[in-house]
């Protein structure tokens, strides 16, 4: 436990924050758990003692492999907001654009909003608007931070940028610098002016919520805001330097680094300079913002 909660009494946040795993398994709940908690809790105990709700994506019965597309149809089980004292919600790798109401086949539809939301989204933003109301503190990484965005009022938008004189998709994927502008805040703090993080997202917070505040950014805009109770870091504070370096064997990948203009290997070699130590601060910083309801 980090030092500064040793002398809270009778303190045991396992079973009292919910994580809300948008994953296909369960590693970054167990990554990003271990940050928070700021020990290494054998994986088993964290399994069993961990308040976790995972959002599956549907199979396909010919190669029983991930569509990575969540059926419309799709529940999500939720605890009552007073039998929780704080809410994680993970990344994602599926095909959820944020608030995307044209209900097709699987519930999705990349070009124009509509008018209906998949049965979990819906469900999941609510329960993000009652735990925010109820002041219980909310941490979103990545997915999780954009559809907290949304949920209170902000936007989420597919990354473009003008380059090479055209509008082209783009994605922010590797390791990148961030400005940390808000030192003061408790989720920010014991961090420098200026760190390295992992990155892997293609969608951006275009617009905060009302009363959003900026506390990160680089040249792709928003990297952690806050509102009120609610904190959203857009890239993975969870990730190892392995899980990143994988990135940059993906043809995919370095064909996007390459249409936006950037030096895959320069982007790689960043990850030499890559500190865990400070991810897992920032992750025991919600610890600390929580642990006031733990009493």
């Amino acid at each position: 436990m980090i030092e500064e909660l040793q002398e809270i009494k009778e303190i045991q946040p396992l079973g009292r924050i919910f994580f809300i795993n948008m994953s296909t398994y369960r590693d970054p709940v167990i990554k990003l758990a271990r940050g928070i908690l700021g020990e290494k809790i054998d994986e088993t105990e964290l399994h069993n003692s961990l308040m976790v709700s995972d959002i599956k994506a549907n199979q396909s019965l010919e190669s029983g492999s991930f569509l990575q597309i969540i059926d419309p149809e799709t529940k999500i089980y939720l605890p009552r907001v007073t039998d929780i004292k704080a809410l994680v919600i993970t990344g994602s790798p599926f095909l959820v654009p944020l608030l995307v109401r044209e209900k097709t086949k699987f519930g999705i539809e990349k070009s124009e909003k509509g008018a209906f939301l998949p049965f979990w989204q819906r469900d999941m933003i609510d329960f993000i608007k009652e735990v925010y109301g109820s002041n219980i503190p909310i941490l979103g990484v990545c997915y999780g931070a954009e559809i907290i965005a949304e949920a209170l009022g902000g936007k989420v938008e597919r990354m473009r940028r003008f380059v090479g004189g055209e509008w082209i998709k783009i994605a922010e994927r590797g390791w990148s610098w961030v400005r940390n502008k808000k030192p003061e805040d408790p989720l920010m703090k014991g961090l420098p002016s200026r760190y390295l993080v992992s990155e892997n997202h293609k969608y951006e917070i275009t617009k905060l919520p009302p009363g959003g505040v900026v506390l990160a950014d680089n040249e792709y805009g928003v990297q952690v805001f806050r509102v009120g109770n609610a904190w959203g870091i857009t890239y993975h504070p969870e990730k190892t330097f392995q899980d990143t370096d994988k990135l940059f064997s993906k043809e995919k990948v370095l064909e996007q680094m390459l249409r936006q203009g950037l030096d895959p290997k320069e982007v790689q070699e960043l990850g030499n300079l890559y500190s865990p130590e400070l991810m897992n601060q920032q992750l025991s910083n919600f610890l600390k913002i929580a642990s006031v309801n733990f009493q």
